[in-house]
């Protein structure tokens, strides 16, 4: 199996909305939220996994720690610090690390 990354992607904004999903070439996704956003996204973040079974787990994990902070989707509003912090526990929590 393929690794995978779970990434966060924002614009880099104090109080700005960040994405947690997963991907194989997260620039590939980048590239496709970004025609559809009227402001510049970039990677804030990326851990690698080693299989996308192990990602879509941490991905799952961090969107429930930080449910209470969902916008819509996959989309949160908290610092880029905060949502760093789930995606690395959450990957330890699922034994991707």
């Amino acid at each position: 199996m393929a690794s995978c990354s779970v990434y966060l992607i924002g614009c880099g904004g104090d109080g700005a909305p960040v994405k947690i999903g997963i991907a194989r070439r997260p620039q590939d996704r980048l590239a496709n939220l970004q025609v559809a956003s009227p402001v510049k996204l970039r990677i804030l973040h990326q851990a690698r996994v080693a299989t996308r079974l192990l990602a879509e787990r941490a991905e799952a994990r961090a969107h429930r720690m930080l449910d209470e902070h969902r916008l819509v989707g996959e989309w949160f509003s908290v610092t880029e610090e905060t949502a760093i912090s789930a995606i690395e526990l959450a990957i330890e929590h699922v034994g991707a690390k």
